[in-house]
């Protein structure tokens, strides 16, 4: 009905809800991303090797500068939004722990705890608790995970060091139910949550975009499992975990949501074949657009936050952000308005002034005229002259990799940023118009004597609006 839009355009106009920004962080990427906007926004930058290994920080110190480096990449506009991390790790826990209907908070705090995985103190480990939607009335049912408080406490340290307003922590399950949900619009059944990670697979399990079930399988424990990490042994953990979980909760799946890069383009066709449910996949999400849907706060806390202890204050900081972002703006829309219009009156009396003499006034000769005539456009060809030998000067000569480089790439490569990781390793960032030139150009590179060790794994690559793919290349140069 168009008051209640009316009344949330304006309650969001004078109150405007938090600014959120996703962060994905990965063994290999950090990835930023944004739906602000009509248009989302995304970037990501590389990992040193042995930053982060298995989702915990291993190195705090390569870890900051990144975060750093990410955040001065970021327009400006997006440095005040609140932070949603999600990371994948093996050492997050979930379990679904259950209580009577009307059970104390005691009693439901008591079987979170026993719920704690074996060998690990509770004060030593961090946890959030979930209501899910249950159909049973004599049972409750709580979504719970668990993580080592001490790398969160690192995650927490580490992102307000580097500047980042840091809201939430969670998980890419959790992200990916959240998006999925948004994706398939699906509220008949389970949604099956299936994703091809740079760190393992991720399996979850969905109803209205709440998260019942998570599972990761890191890409050694697949090799163990499976035999192999390929399309096949993929597909058969597909099905075998998703099954199990359909049911184990007794909610049969509806439809499965996989994501997956755009070089396995026959995947969606075998998961469908092997589960016999509609399958929908996407390559072009993440699961830091899945953490950036969280942009409203929830006022029952049931969303899975690590960050319990200081989110709070962090929330209400960002809010105080976004409200002075929001009346800033408005403030030099109106400003800018002011302006434009006092523009536009000045032009007008000019114009009034320039038609009276030019009304009163004898007309110019055309000798006069043609002489004005020529008088400009000497000037601006001197302008022109000076221009360019200026640039000349400021040319300099191009370094004999450079050139290897620039050869390499053909009309169908653009590099748009190379930087050194060491003495002689190479990260370079570019962008291909497909996917099969970013893979010929990283053959050039191996078959080119110059260079070594060339690293450019498939998850780097990232499908782009206008249908180009950014890549990311480590080398070493010889």
């Amino acid at each position: 009905m168009p008051k209640f839009r009316y009344s949330d355009n304006i309650k969001s106009f004078v109150n405007p809800p938090l600014l959120i920004g996703g962060i994905e962080v990965s063994d290999l990427f950090l990835r930023f991303s944004s739906l602000r906007g009509r248009q989302p926004y995304s970037t990501q930058i590389p990992l040193l090797t042995g930053t982060v290994i298995g989702g915990i920080i291993k190195n705090k110190t390569n870890f900051l500068s990144a975060l750093r480096e990410l955040r001065a990449r970021l327009p400006f506009i997006y440095r005040s939004h609140g932070i949603v991390a999600t990371v994948s790790s093996s050492a997050i826990k979930t379990r679904i722990v259950s209580t009577p209907a009307g059970a104390s908070d005691e009693s439901r705090r008591l079987a979170i705890r026993l719920a704690i995985p074996a060998g690990t103190g509770a004060d030593e480990v961090a946890l959030s608790s979930v209501r899910l939607i249950n159909s049973d009335a004599n049972r409750e049912d709580f979504f719970t995970a668990f993580f080592e408080k001490s790398v969160i406490s690192d995650y927490q340290k580490i992102l307000a060091e580097a500047g980042f307003n840091a809201v939430a922590f969670e998980f890419p399950a959790v992200s990916l139910s959240r998006l999925a949900y948004r994706l398939s619009r699906d509220s008949s059944g389970m949604v099956g949550v299936a994703a091809i990670l740079d760190g393992g697979l991720v399996f979850a399990g969905s109803f209205l975009g709440q998260t019942y079930f998570s599972h990761f399988i890191s890409w050694s424990d697949l090799q163990s499992q499976e035999g192999g990490t390929g399309e096949s042994h993929i597909t058969d953990a597909f099905k075998r975990i998703l099954d199990f979980y359909a049911i184990k909760f007794g909610r049969p799946l509806s439809s499965v949501v996989v994501f997956a890069p755009r070089s396995m383009p026959d995947l969606k066709a075998k998961i469908s074949e092997a589960i016999s449910v509609k399958v929908q996949q996407v390559s072009n999400w993440s699961p830091a657009t899945g953490a950036a849907l969280r942009n409203l706060w929830p006022s029952d806390g049931n969303e899975v936050n690590f960050f319990q202890k200081t989110s709070l204050v962090n929330y209400f900081f960002g809010k105080l952000q976004a409200f002075i972002w929001q009346w800033g703006r408005n403030f030099t829309l109106a400003l800018s308005a002011l302006a434009m219009l006092l523009v536009l009156f000045i032009f007008i009396l000019y114009g009034v002034e320039f038609l009276f003499r030019s009304i009163s006034s004898p007309m110019a000769s055309e000798a006069a005229v043609e002489f004005r005539r020529f008088k400009d456009e000497t000037l601006s060809f001197n302008f022109l002259v000076d221009g360019v030998s200026s640039v000349l000067e400021d040319i300099q000569p191009v370094s004999h990799w450079l050139r290897i480089i620039n050869n390499l790439s053909s009309s169908k490569i653009t590099v748009e940023k190379i930087s050194f990781n060491g003495k002689n390793s190479v990260v370079l960032t570019g962008r291909a118009t497909n996917e099969a030139e970013a893979i010929n150009f990283r053959k050039r590179l191996e078959e080119d004597k110059n260079f070594s060790e060339i690293v450019m794994p498939l998850s780097s690559l990232t499908a782009n609006r206008d249908g180009t793919v950014s890549f990311t290349a480590n080398f070493q140069v010889l």
